[in-house]
C-alpha cells in the first residue's frame, strides 16, 4: 500500500506556515467540541442510552444480559456502558464523560488514518472535520449511542489493517479482524465493516500465495469476539433468549418500508444530517472527485471507496436510517475532506502560484467550519442540556424520567421491583430498581410480527408474578408506536389490573400536553401485605 509523505518544507517555510495554521485550527476546534460536550454532559438519557445503562447496571450486579431485560441488540454496548460506569460512576454525566473520551479517541484515529493515506495536513483537516460533525445535533452527537462504539472499533481495525498491509504482519491482520469483530458486537450494523477488511486485504495482498492464510487469520480474529460472547452467554444460561432476541426477532425488525419509501426516508434523513454542515459535506464530495483526478490520491481509491460502501451499508438494515446511524459514515466523509484540502494545496503549490496562495484552501476550510459553528451558536454555546433534549426529542419523556426515577428510588427499597408500561428503560436506571418484566421496550408488542400477542401475554405473566410495588404507565405515543394493526390485549389487561391492584401516586404531563403524560401507580396496601 503506497503511503503519502507530508510535503517538504519549502525554502520560504510556506508549508510550515500552513501546517502551523492547521494545528492551531485543530486545537481551537477540539477546544470548542470539548466545551460543548462538557457543557452537555448532563443531557438526559434517551431510550437507547437508558437500555444500555440499565443492562450495564445489571451487569455490574452480576446479572447477564437477556436474563432480566430483553434486548434485540448485541451485548457489546452494554458491556462498554458497564465498564464506563465502573470507572466514572452510574450517572448520566459519568456515561457521557466516557463517551467524550471515546469520541476523542476516534478523532485521534482518524488523524492517523488520514495522515497515512495523504499526509499530515490531510490528517489534521480530517480530524477537525470529524470532531465537529460528530458532535452535531443533526446526528444526535452528544448522546452515547452504540454507533460511536462501532466507529471506534472500526477505526482501530482500519489503522491496524493499513499497518498490516504495509508490514505484512499476521499478528496485525488478526488484531484488525478482532476489532472489526468488536464493531459487530457493539451492534449488528457493525458487521458490514468485516467485509471491508476482507476486500481490502484481497486487493492489497501482492503475494497471492499468502492471501488465503491472511484471510484465514483475519476471519479468525473477526469471529473471535462473537464466538466468545456466545460461549459466555451459553454458560450463563441465557443463550436461547439471546439468540431469539438478537437474531430471530431482530431479523424481522424494520420500518416495513418498500424500496421507494425507504429511499425517501433515507433522502430526508440524509438531508437532515447534512443541513447544519452542508458546506463541509460539499468539500467531502469534492474530495471524492479528487480520488479520480489527483494521481497521488488515486492510489488510495480502493481503501476509501470500500470504507464508504461499508459505512453506507451499515446505515441500511431495516431501512430506518435514524439520525445517529449517520455517525458511522462521518469518518469517511471527514477523510474525504482532508484529501480535498490537501489536494487543493498541492495543486496550488505545483502550479507555482505565489506562496501566499498555498494556505488559501486551509483558510477557506477553517472559515467554513467556523461559520457553521456560529450559525448553531445556541446549541454549541448556550442551550441547556434540557433544552437540547427537548428540541431533539420533542414530547418524549426523557427529562421527566429523571424525576420519576428519583421518586421511585426514594419511595421503595432495593428489593422492590417496578414495571414500566411503555418504552422508557432509562427509568429503571434512574430508580436503580429491577424491572418486574424483561420487556423493557413496548415496541415489539405493537409491531405486526408473529410474536406480538405471545410477548404481551409473557409480559403480563411476569408482572402478575412479580407484583411490582410501582407501575408506571407511559401515555406517550412515541413510547408505544401503536397503530391500527397493533394487538390491544395488553391495554385491556392494564386497565383492569391497575384498577384492581393499584392507586394513583403521581402524574407528569409532557410539555403541558394533556394527552402526553406519565402516570405512576403504587400497589394497594392490602395487596402489598400479601406479597
Amino acid at each position: 500500500m503506497p503511503l503519502r509523505k507530508s510535503p517538504k518544507v519549502t525554502a520560504g517555510g510556506n508549508f510550515l506556515d500552513i501546517e502551523v495554521i492547521c494545528w492551531v485550527m485543530l486545537l481551537l476546534t477540539l477546544s470548542v467540541v470539548l466545551i460543548v460536550r462538557l457543557r452537555l454532559l448532563g443531557i438526559p438519557l434517551e431510550r437507547d442510552e437508558g437500555e444500555y445503562a440499565y443492562l450495564g447496571q445489571l451487569l455490574l450486579q452480576g446479572v447477564p444480559p437477556y436474563k432480566l431485560a430483553y434486548s434485540m441488540k448485541l451485548p457489546g454496548a452494554c458491556a462498554v456502558y458497564a465498564l464506563l460506569m465502573a470507572v466514572f460512576g452510574e450517572t448520566i454525566k459519568g456515561i457521557h464523560l466516557g463517551f467524550l473520551i471515546i469520541n476523542f479517541a476516534s478523532i485521534a484515529l482518524i488523524f492517523f488514518i488520514a495522515k497515512r493515506l495523504s499526509g499530515t495536513l490531510a490528517g489534521i483537516i480530517s480530524a477537525a472535520a470529524y470532531a465537529v460533525l460528530s458532535v452535531s445535533q443533526s446526528v444526535l452527537g452528544v448522546q452515547a449511542h452504540a454507533t460511536h462504539l462501532i466507529v471506534l472499533a472500526a477505526l482501530c481495525g482500519s489503522i491496524l489493517l493499513l499497518k498490516a498491509v504495509e508490514n505484512d504482519r499476521k499478528s496485525l491482520i488478526f488484531l484488525s479482524g478482532l476489532f472489526f469483530g468488536l464493531a459487530f458486537l457493539m451492534k449488528q450494523q457493525g458487521i458490514f465493516f468485516i467485509p471491508f477488511g476482507i476486500f481490502y486485504l484481497s486487493w492489497a495482498c501482492k503475494k497471492r500465495s499468502v492471501l488465503a492464510a491472511n484471510l484465514m487469520v483475519y476471519s479468525l480474529g473477526a469471529a473471535l469476539p462473537f464466538a466468545l460472547t456466545c460461549l459466555v452467554l451459553f454458560f450463563a444460561g441465557v443463550f436461547d433468549k439471546f439468540w431469539f432476541w438478537t437474531f430471530q426477532y431482530a431479523s424481522g425488525y424494520s420500518s416495513g418500508a418498500h424500496v421507494y419509501l425507504a429511499f425517501q426516508i433515507f433522502k430526508a434523513q440524509l438531508l437532515g444530517a447534512i443541513k447544519p454542515f452542508k458546506p463541509v459535506w460539499y468539500i467531502a464530495a469534492a474530495g471524492s472527485l479528487c480520488l479520480f483526478i489527483d494521481a497521488k490520491v488515486r492510489k488510495n481509491i480502493f481503501f476509501v471507496a470500500a470504507l464508504l460502501i461499508s459505512s453506507f451499508l451499515a446505515l441500511c438494515p431495516g431501512f430506518i436510517f435514524r439520525e445517529h446511524y449517520f455517525v458511522m459514515i462521518l469518518p469517511v466523509v471527514s477523510i474525504l475532506c482532508g484529501m480535498c484540502v490537501n489536494s487543493a494545496v498541492e495543486f496550488i503549490k505545483n502550479r507555482k502560484y505565489p506562496a501566499a496562495f498555498q494556505s488559501f484552501p486551509v483558510i477557506i476550510f477553517t472559515v467554513i467550519l467556523a461559520l457553521s459553528v456560529f450559525q448553531q451558536r445556541d446549541y454549541f454555546f448556550t442551550a441547556t442540556p434540557e433544552r437540547v433534549s427537548r428540541k431533539a426529542y420533542a414530547e418524549n419523556p426523557f427529562i421527566e424520567s429523571i424525576s420519576i426515577g428519583n421518586y421511585l428510588k426514594a419511595h421503595s427499597s432495593p428489593e422492590d421491583t417496578i414495571a414500566v408500561l411503555g418504552s422508557e428503560p432509562q427509568i429503571y436506571f434512574y430508580a436503580r430498581r429491577r424491572s418486574a418484566t424483561g420487556y423493557i421496550y413496548a415496541y415489539p408488542l405493537m409491531e405486526n410480527q408473529p410474536y406480538a400477542l405471545k410477548m404481551q401475554e409473557e409480559m403480563i405473566r411476569e408482572i402478575e408474578f412479580q407484583k411490582p410495588l410501582y407501575l408506571v404507565f407511559v401515555k406517550v405515543n412515541t413510547s408505544w408506536l401503536r397503530h391500527g394493526g397493533s394487538e390491544n390485549f395488553i391495554f385491556r389487561w392494564a386497565q383492569n389490573y391497575i384498577t384492581e391492584h393499584y392507586d394513583i401516586a403521581g402524574a407528569t404531563f409532557i410539555s403541558k400536553q394533556p394527552f402526553s403524560s406519565v402516570l405512576v401507580y403504587k400497589r394497594k396496601a392490602e395487596t402489598v401485605s400479601n406479597l
